[in-house]
């Protein structure tokens, strides 16, 4: 994912576009942010603050869940957890457990986008207790 990329092109802000459009069809809030390929949307029923970065091909979309822990039992947890989420994968960056899935931006539909979010949603939820 490209956050902290320097430059942002016209096709990644003509993605996000299309990621509003969609947003707003499926009735979910968003925020823009001072860069014009992130959103920031709030899942409605648990307010998840969910990071949508629009790249080029793919549309990238993040929670931030928790601090990483230095423990084996929280390291297997988390590998078992990421074989039960339908969309969607666990991985640590900069000392964070963050939940990402990556959708392919050309053919993306309201559908698609708004499977992800309740499925990123749901890992959550039910990996809550021990994160």
């Amino acid at each position: 994912m490209a956050i902290n990329q320097a430059s942002i092109t016209e096709k990644e802000v003509g993605v996000c576009a299309q990621v509003k459009d969609h947003l707003i069809r499926l009735g979910i809030g968003f925020e823009t942010t001072e860069r014009p390929d992130i959103l920031i949307i709030n899942e409605p029923e648990t307010n998840i603050p969910i990071t949508i970065d629009a790249e080029e091909t793919v549309v990238c979309l993040r929670i931030t869940v928790c601090d990483e822990k230095k423990d084996k039992d929280f390291y297997l947890k988390l590998l078992r957890a990421n074989a039960l989420i339908s969309h969607g994968h666990f991985q640590i960056e900069n000392g964070k457990v963050i939940l990402a899935e990556n959708l392919e931006a050309e053919n993306l539909d309201a559908n698609e986008l708004e499977a992800s979010i309740a499925s990123l949603v749901a890992a959550v939820i039910q990996n809550s207790g021990w994160l």
